[in-house]
């Protein structure tokens, strides 16, 4: 067990609004006992936070040492980050980083209309999330927003999350003595999915089709492989390279699954193809435009239309891992959008 049962149950309750007083009904004990226990000044026995664990949500194989995954449910499981000085803070998602090898995460973005509503409030250079969906090894459903109980809530800016998946990749590699696999993408809410996080009445229904399409857009790429021109050029790329560890580690694959991508048998996510380019010392288009993942609305831009337009977009965007790269093209994406609609209303150019 990698989080002590005290720790767990109280980074759980917490997080999912759940009343001491509640929770110590549930196993028969006062609340003054379990808040003892959560302080780590006393000890429960097994059965005792066996008869909690599903009111949090908790994973009862956990509690007996028969797994590594902290949590269990059939229904969605809703968090909300508890807040720093600073900012969220992403320890809950750590956890889920502890005793999981797989991680899938979408970044949920605003919708246009409420994007441009605030975008006097914030920086119009950066994707404006809302909140954090992820599914785990074990198909659970997560998704986390932040305590404050304001209208519209960031969850963190760039820097915050970037610094949240360089801690998730140190995490997987101390946990599992090897590369984890944490995949991000983002999509932008409908009107109707943002007013049920909102009021916090979202189900696993609304988040694991998200999920579902992900894995459907993935499936028929895979079924006819990467583009020809892509694999011609990362070929050519890759002819003269010295293919070590360090290598693989920077563009987040391995050995075996590049090998089946170059013989046209495997595929790469966006943020892969992404990967791929920075490890190679590209701008992302550069494999993003053969790979077909650049954007159509974007595309009309010219040739490399994301080292043309970042420097006067987002200053420092450069510096992004792949997954941040990932995101912020759909960000820039829906900003072309607008301005296209804006131009065409206007009769400009």
């Amino acid at each position: 067990m990698l989080t002590q049962p005290n720790v767990l149950f109280k980074m759980a309750r917490e997080a999912q609004a759940v009343k001491q007083i509640d929770a110590a009904a549930a196993a028969n004990i006062s609340h003054v006992a379990l808040s003892r226990f959560e302080s780590g000044k006393s000890t429960l026995s097994l059965n005792t936070m066996l008869k909690i664990a599903p009111l949090l949500n908790v994973n009862p194989l956990y509690l007996r040492g028969e797994s590594v995954n902290p949590f269990r449910a059939k229904k969605l499981i809703k968090m909300s980050l508890p807040e720093t000085l600073s900012g969220p803070n992403f320890d809950l998602i750590y956890l889920l980083a502890e005793g999981n090898q797989q991680l899938d995460f979408i970044y949920l973005q605003l919708p246009p209309f409420w994007r441009n509503k605030l975008a006097r409030h914030s920086d119009a250079g950066e994707p404006y999330i809302v909140a954090l969906a992820i599914q785990d090894a074990d198909l659970n459903y997560f998704i986390f927003r932040r305590k404050l109980r304001r209208t519209i809530d960031k969850i963190s800016d760039t820097t915050g999350l970037q610094e949240m998946q360089k801690r998730l990749d140190l995490t997987g590699l101390i946990v599992f003595d090897k590369a984890p696999s944490f995949s991000v993408t983002s999509r932008i809410l409908t009107e109707e999915l943002l007013k049920k996080i909102q009021s916090w009445t979202v189900e696993r229904a609304d988040i694991e089709s998200l999920f579902r399409e992900l894995q459907k857009d993935s499936l028929a790429t895979a079924k006819k492989g990467m583009p020809a021109p892509f694999l011609e050029q990362l070929k050519k790329d890759l002819g003269g390279q010295d293919l070590d560890r360090k290598f693989y580690k920077k563009a987040g694959i391995d050995k075996a699954t590049l090998q089946a991508t170059l013989a046209g048998k495997g595929i790469l996510s966006r943020q892969k193809v992404i990967a791929l380019a920075l490890a190679l010392g590209r701008s992302p288009d550069y494999y993003l435009l053969p790979a077909d993942y650049m954007p159509d609305s974007l595309k009309v831009l010219g040739e490399y239309p994301l080292k043309k337009i970042h420097f006067s977009f987002a200053p420092g965007v450069s510096g992004l891992t792949p997954a941040q790269w990932d995101v912020m093209i759909d960000h820039i994406e829906e900003v072309v959008k607008q301005y296209i609609k804006v131009e065409d209303k206007s009769g400009g150019p």
